[in-house]
């Protein structure tokens, strides 16, 4: 069975999101986190893409390998929903169905490319990938549950664009993905066709 589309939080984070939309949070940090198990800490203070995209993020997404984790992962998503193909230059924002970026106003933070509600399992190799490009120092791993699945360092940071973009507090990641599995660091979680649009989980 594929994993369940990411569901816990979602609607508080997208009445959040409305009245701050600045998306200033790619990693969120926690001052005490237990490993494996997750079960306490708080994760509220963030670091914005806005100061480490041009220089540290976005070098990196010309990358071939990363590219291809992306075209290999969504296509399972995008095929798997709507028996549409997903290919090289498309954008996971491409295929939003969700409005849940409805309340923004100006221009869109270039991260949003990369976010798809509910999609959450088809983009954490790509984030997974990402993220050990740009801060190749840490033990970047996956944390997965059937509601969410996240790229953690397995000290006090996250990696996620997709509830960042949404506007959903890192503690509200930690309890989607809680409990869940932790896999080793820099194993890619493996996944299925996601469940065809006729079967609707939202």
């Amino acid at each position: 069975m594929p994993p369940a589309p990411c569901r816990t939080g979602v609607g508080a984070g997208i009445r959040r999101a409305r009245d701050a939309r600045s998306a200033d949070a790619w990693v969120s940090r926690d001052r005490e986190l237990p490993a494996p198990s997750l079960q306490r800490g708080s994760h509220s203070a963030r670091v914005g893409p806005k100061r480490h995209w041009t220089k540290r993020i976005e070098p990196h997404l010309g990358n071939e390998d990363l590219n291809a984790i992306l075209v290999r992962d969504f296509n399972k998503f995008t095929w798997g929903r709507w028996r549409t193909r997903f290919k090289p230059g498309m954008f996971p924002r491409d295929f939003e169905s969700s409005d849940w970026s409805l309340g923004h106003r100006g221009r869109e933070p270039r991260f949003w490319r990369y976010v798809k509600h509910a999609a959450c399992h088809w983009l954490v190799n790509f984030a997974l990938r990402l993220a050990c490009l740009t801060e190749p120092t840490r033990s970047w791993r996956i944390v997965t549950s059937d509601l969410h699945s996240t790229v953690w360092d397995g000290k006090d940071c996250l990696f996620d664009f997709n509830f960042q973009a949404l506007g959903i507090p890192a503690d509200e990641c930690w309890r989607a993905v809680r409990p869940g599995t932790q896999l080793p660091p820099g194993k890619p979680l493996k996944l299925h066709l996601a469940d065809h649009c006729s079967v609707d989980r939202n």
